[in-house]
């Protein structure tokens, strides 16, 4: 139970972002102003890339299987801890640069990337069709349906939430894995555990950030609740 549980958390640490990086390269595919980069957004591709992506990642924590231990740290005290030696400091390089550094980054990526898109799409100007009689018509093309921006600035929002709920936490661990030698202080340890709350927070509020901001949601949870 101590591995299997060390191995579910760096599972579900990890999927949760990766999911959410899925869905903003998604939307940058939606809000791109051309037409055959939006056609590769489908259903058949989203499948794909979560099924890859998360065999990858089962497959990569496997370690946690194998490597982890319940040691003494105390008389008659028992903890459930990564086998001390090198695999503690790949564990380390991983938090830092995966989970801290990575993941953010692709995330404001991404997430910038489709806020240009959607600027773009904004400022574009769809210059008018001459038919033969004379008579001009505009292009009806829409780029995105509202359903679509909607989405889009629900997973924008998503974003933000998970950076800034994770930052403190991201920050206290580049701290310690760059001063490895100077071990945990009580400021340190504060700062870990705030950190940690505000990291869970991120996953609790995002269902009333979509109740505030999408009104197709809204309207999904009321039909759902009201048996509508």
């Amino acid at each position: 139970m101590c591995r299997f549980y060390y191995y579910t958390t760096y599972l579900f640490d990890i999927l949760s972002p990766f999911y959410l990086i899925l869905a903003s390269v998604d939307r940058v595919l939606v809000t791109s102003t051309n037409a055959r980069t939006r056609q590769k957004s489908t259903p058949r591709l989203a499948y794909i890339c979560i099924g890859c992506g998360t065999l990858l990642w089962m497959l990569f924590h496997c370690h946690a299987l194998i490597l982890t231990d319940i040691q003494e740290i105390a008389p008659g005290l028992f903890l459930c801890y990564p086998r001390a030696g090198p695999y503690v400091v790949f564990m380390g390089y991983y938090s830092m640069f995966v989970k801290a550094i990575t993941v953010p980054l692709l995330m404001i990526i991404f997430g910038t990337w489709t806020a240009n898109n959607i600027r773009k799409v904004r400022q574009r100007r769809i210059a008018p069709v001459i038919m033969n009689n004379g008579n001009t018509a505009r292009n009806s093309e829409q780029p995105f349906h509202s359903k679509d921006r909607q989405f889009v600035l629900m997973v924008v929002v998503d974003i933000c939430i998970y950076v800034v709920c994770n930052t403190m936490l991201y920050v206290v661990v580049i701290y310690y894995q760059i001063a490895q030698n100077t071990g945990l202080t009580p400021i340190g340890i504060f700062l870990s555990l705030v950190g940690s709350f505000l990291s869970d927070i991120s996953y609790c509020i995002g269902c009333y950030a979509y109740l505030f901001i999408s009104k197709t949601f809204r309207k999904e949870v009321k039909r759902l609740f009201f048996c509508q």
